[in-house]
């Protein structure tokens, strides 16, 4: 794999890094709104939402990490 294709890779990985973390904040939000309003079922379920969003965020990060150490000289 060529240094550009390694790097294009890395910055997909960082964009939709920052997708998910887009998508854990509206959840987020949206939570907050609903327990506002006292409606926890519905706050429950954008509290899950969030934590499947950040648990990709976890993977790709990981991911960039194992992919850096790879490259990395000690």
């Amino acid at each position: 794999m060529s240094n550009d294709a390694i790097f294009e890779t890395l910055v997909e990985q960082c964009e939709q890094t920052v997708l998910e973390l887009t998508l854990a904040t509206k959840h987020m939000t949206t939570m907050a709104e609903h327990f506002r309003n006292k409606e926890v079922p519905r706050a429950s379920a954008h509290y899950m939402a969030t934590l499947g969003h950040l648990e990709k965020v976890r993977e790709l990060m990981a991911d960039l990490a194992v992919k850096h150490s790879e490259k990395a000289k000690p």
